[in-house]
Parts: C-alpha cells; sequence; structure tokens
C-alpha cells in the first residue's frame, strides 16, 4: 500500500469519491467502472470489507477491525482502529494496522490498508 495514500487519509477532515477512487486503485489496481467504486471513506460497512473477508469453514471471525473511541494524548477525540488477524486458527492476535481518526470510515480505511501492507 501506497505510504502516500495513507499520510492522505490521515491528513483528510472527511471523506471523498476522490479518495475512494484512489483506494480502489491501491487494492485493485484498477477503479471499478460498473458497479461504482464503493463508498469507503463515508461508509463504515464499505470500508470493513477492505479487511473483513469471509472465511469459509469457520464458525468464528479469523480477522477484523476493532473500533474504540478514544481519548488520545493531548485530548483529542479519535476513533482508534486496529486491525487483527488470528494467527494460524489460534487464540493469538497480531495486530497488523493501527489508526486514530476523527472519522469512523476512515479509521478503518487506514487500519485495513496499513494492515494489508503488512
Amino acid at each position: 500500500m501506497s505510504a502516500e495514500l495513507i499520510a492522505r487519509l490521515e491528513a483528510a477532515t472527511e471523506g471523498s469519491a476522490a479518495l475512494d477512487v484512489h483506494i480502489e486503485l491501491a487494492i485493485r489496481g484498477i477503479a471499478r467502472q460498473e458497479p461504482r467504486v464503493p463508498d469507503y471513506t463515508t461508509s463504515l460497512d464499505a470500508a470493513l470489507t477492505l479487511w473483513d473477508t469471509p472465511d469459509i469453514g469457520h464458525d468464528y471471525p479469523r480477522r477484523g477491525i476493532n473500533l474504540f473511541y478514544a481519548v488520545l494524548p493531548g485530548g483529542k477525540m479519535a476513533w482508534n482502529a486496529n486491525a487483527w488477524e488470528l494467527k494460524d486458527g489460534s487464540s493469538v492476535i497480531l495486530r497488523l494496522g493501527q489508526a486514530d481518526h476523527r472519522s469512523r470510515p476512515i479509521s478503518a480505511c487506514i487500519a485495513a490498508l496499513k494492515a494489508r501492507a503488512a
């Protein structure tokens, strides 16, 4: 994943169609024409699809994103997102991507993109 894209997301004050296209290009190499690019930066449901993939044959999630509203150092309020994955089906959780942003979808996007790059 592009460090430049993650930096743009961290600096964004709100989601946008332009950022959604850049995410789509980063993960797929091309932007879909039909149906249109998902609203990754404005829809939490769309943002979660960047990391939360179905794992057929298991009755528990093997990876996902946890979101918490947190007070950061200096009193800033933000959504903290952690992308995680179980290691070899055990209870060992690997935290692969972390982000803090005032927007839930953008925080989830950043964490997912960092996890995909890990």
